[in-house]
């Protein structure tokens, strides 16, 4: 214990809660607006305590980068040990995704950043590498439903991948207009299955079935 009685944080711990203030302010002032200042506020710690984890706001921001595309690379990293088919690695896949922007809510805004300022900008580059890599693992989701027959074989894999963005990309933007994360992964089970119903081979109705019989 420390002078004061507040137990001294371990290097990694306090590293750890830096970049997470970093990001929640993130969120809620955006990502140009945060100073090492309002993290140190946000922790009740001084300046100074921050630049001795971190030698500069660069640094913090190049770590908050590194640990979304891991996570990012981890949730598809855990498709691979799954038993199901591709459809449902889809649902998994995009449910992973949404589930970590409830938990960082700042991800999509990283994602759009224009500023000029170069260390967010190697942070939303690295969360960029993350994303093709994420859009690349649905196309080969979906060329592997067509191969299979559980996809219709006229569907173009990128248009396919597409839409599937755009519909996290929906629930993305109406959370940045709400300010409310919770509730991402609800609403994509819930209009996941109209995009499905576009993807999976059109069945003859009962009628027709019977006429080609005859």
């Amino acid at each position: 214990m420390n002078r004061t009685g507040r137990q001294r944080k371990p290097g990694r711990g306090r590293r750890e809660e830096i970049a997470d203030a970093a990001l929640t302010l993130a969120f809620e002032a955006g990502p140009a607006a945060v100073s090492t200042s309002m993290i140190a506020q946000r922790l009740g710690i001084t300046q100074p305590a921050i630049y001795k984890h971190y030698r500069s706001k660069r640094e913090i921001w190049a770590a908050v980068g590194e640990e979304i595309a891991c996570r990012i690379a981890a949730n598809l990293a855990r498709l691979d040990g799954l038993p199901h088919g591709p459809a449902e690695k889809i649902r998994i896949q995009v449910a992973d995704h949404l589930r970590l922007i409830e938990t960082i809510p700042a991800l999509p805004e990283i994602v759009l950043l224009h500023e000029r300022d170069a260390a967010l900008l190697e942070m939303r580059n690295r969360v960029l590498e993350a994303m093709a890599d994420f859009r690349a693992r649905l196309v080969a989701l979906v060329e592997e439903g067509i191969a299979q027959g559980e996809f219709s074989a006229g569907i173009d894999a990128e248009d396919a991948a597409s839409l599937l963005m755009g519909l996290i990309q929906h629930l993305v933007l109406r959370m940045i207009i709400s300010r409310r994360p919770a509730g991402l992964v609800a609403e994509a089970e819930r209009l996941l299955p109209l995009l499905f119903h576009g993807l999976f081979p059109r069945r003859p109705p009962s009628g027709d079935q019977n006429r080609s019989q005859t």
